[in-house]
């Protein structure tokens, strides 16, 4: 396994504009940035000189991580139902990492339209917090076809 040397503060702080003149009650703004490498935390310190004047200093600090979740429960078994009951249950979408992160319910895979319904369909998930899902299995009565009812459920991945 090879192991990535960390990045000089110079590859992971950025200070915008780098130089300049201001006349005396002038303004202006300065953007700091932090480009992100996997798994780096990193502190750096930046000075602002003026000529013939004081020498401000700024700390900089910066962390980057994975995204890491778990979807609970990954497995549902409503039982047995009657067909023109709707059933309904939830499941979260747990952050386990430091890094905020979008979700989205795709349902396009299921072999008919309108059976299961997600709610919310997407959203966001905070660090170290979680979203509740509620899935609805809608009753069948209305899909049946020829008296009975045949379909079937696959897993699928999440996708963020």
């Amino acid at each position: 396994t090879i192991k990535a040397s960390k990045p000089a503060p110079s590859q992971l702080f950025d200070i915008l504009p780098i130089h300049g003149i201001l006349e005396p009650g002038q303004k202006e703004q300065v953007e700091f940035s932090f480009y992100a490498f996997p798994g780096v935390k990193a502190t750096a310190q930046a000075a602002c000189m003026v000529v013939d004047g004081p020498v401000y200093q700024f700390q900089l600090s910066g962390e980057s991580n994975s995204i890491r979740y778990d979807v609970v429960p990954q497995f549902f078994d409503c039982g047995m139902q009657p067909y023109n009951r709707a059933v309904e249950r939830e499941l979260f979408v747990n952050n386990l990492g430091k890094v905020a992160f979008d979700f989205s319910v795709d349902l396009s895979q299921l072999s008919r339209p309108g059976i299961v319904e997600a709610s919310p369909m997407s959203g966001k998930v905070a660090a170290g917090e979680k979203a509740r899902i509620k899935l609805k299995v809608n009753d069948l009565s209305s899909h049946c076809k020829d008296g009975g009812v045949s379909d079937r459920f696959e897993r699928h991945g999440v996708h963020t």
